[in-house]
């Protein structure tokens, strides 16, 4: 009979070594793989590049460095609170919220009866579901000649928010309570717009509750109202530096070049460390750099596709900060800012061209934020 006692115990206890085992196995390793995550070298880049196609037509650089990524997965790994509904304005082309890795994450207008052609939160947009087309004045969000002109802003929103769901890429802050309000202001291939619809969408942003306004675009002139409508918010907003490969500093271009508290302006590197050659910078304007070039995220009708540019780095900084936003209660922009370029990593060929003389550390950041 003790004999019989004895052996129970002891397979109880084995039980309860494997499980407590299991437990801290899953809890300190990522829980997921989605299919495209290899090359999603921005979030985990070990220095192999085995799983990416190098183009060098379209990426022009080949040596990739180990570390040289946000340092997010281990963010993933931990059991994050997620309490709060993040709201991001994705102010650019339409996106595709029917792709298999963005659905779910599209801002839902609750103050809308769908497709019933009245404005019911008489808001001046009629079933304003997801979001407006300010170039069309409707509510349709993938409209153009060609369905593709709408591959930026679903890169975008990939890279931000891509569902941690075994398929695809995975979002920076997929796993997180984030939703897109998707704002369409650019048209064409070419993506061009204007500075009327840039300001009707950030006030749209603003007036339906968005938390992060990201602006991966750009223009010459300095335009008061916008400068106003935006120091005025209560968004955060991520801004791209732009691609001319100029210094800010002397040649101007905006909203880069707002200084404002509630403002972060995004440089772009490549996965060896080094500026992209099409980068602007400026050490008065630029903030940070991140991730920019050949980054892999999603595209229309189901697709993925790589892109480089300071759109991109924008969007890696969009998706750190909705973290922050996601687990600090009364949190404000300019503390999510000063966070952020707090924690970099230093190099010093950043030292004379960026503010923060380095590159984003998500992990550092949202440590930070969160007091972990």
């Amino acid at each position: 009979m003790k004999d019989k006692r004895k052996k129970i115990m002891t397979i109880f206890i084995s039980t309860l070594i494997l499980m407590v085992f299991v437990l801290l196995f899953n809890g300190n390793h990522t829980r997921h793989q989605d299919e495209f995550l290899g090359r999603q070298w921005y979030i985990k880049n070990d220095g192999s590049c085995s799983e990416i196609e190098i183009t060098p037509e379209l990426c022009g650089i080949s040596k990739f460095k180990r570390n040289i990524d946000i340092n997010i997965s281990h963010i993933w790994n931990k059991k994050l609170q997620n309490f709060n509904n993040v709201i991001i304005a994705v102010i650019d082309t339409g996106i595709d919220f029917q792709h298999e890795d963005l659905v779910g994450k599209e801002w839902i207008n609750r103050g809308e009866i769908p497709n019933d052609g009245i404005d019911n939160d008489n808001n001046g947009y009629i079933d304003d579901i997801n979001g407006w087309n300010f170039c069309e004045n409707n509510n349709k969000l993938l409209s153009g000649e060609e369905v593709y002109e709408n591959d930026h802003g679903t890169m975008v929103a990939g890279i931000i928010a891509a569902n941690h769901n075994s398929i695809g890429i995975a979002g920076i802050a997929g796993q997180c309570n984030v939703s897109i309000m998707s704002i369409k202001i650019l048209t064409e291939l070419t993506r061009k717009g204007n500075i009327d619809n840039l300001i009707k969408g950030i006030e749209y942003a603003e007036n339906m509750g968005a938390d992060i306004c990201n602006l991966s675009l750009g223009f010459l002139n300095k335009n008061k109202k916008i400068e106003k409508i935006m120091r005025e918010s209560s968004m955060l907003f991520v801004t791209s530096a732009g691609n001319q490969g100029e210094n800010l500093d002397v040649n101007k271009q905006y909203p880069a070049c707002y200084l404002l508290d509630n403002v972060i302006t995004v440089a772009s590197m490549g996965f060896d460390g080094e500026l992209d050659s099409r980068s602007n910078y400026g050490k008065k304007y630029v903030d940070v750099v991140a991730p920019g070039t050949y980054l892999y995220s999603t595209c229309v009708n189901n697709s993925y596709n790589y892109d480089s540019g300071t759109s991109m780095a924008t969007a890696v900084v969009t998706g750190s900060a909705a973290i922050i936003y996601a687990n600090r209660s009364k949190v404000t922009p300019n503390e999510v800012k000063k966070v952020i370029c707090k924690n970099v990593i230093l190099l010093d060929k950043f030292k004379n061209v960026i503010s923060s003389r380095g590159y984003v550390d998500a992990k550092k950041a949202i440590e930070d934020a969160l007091n972990l």
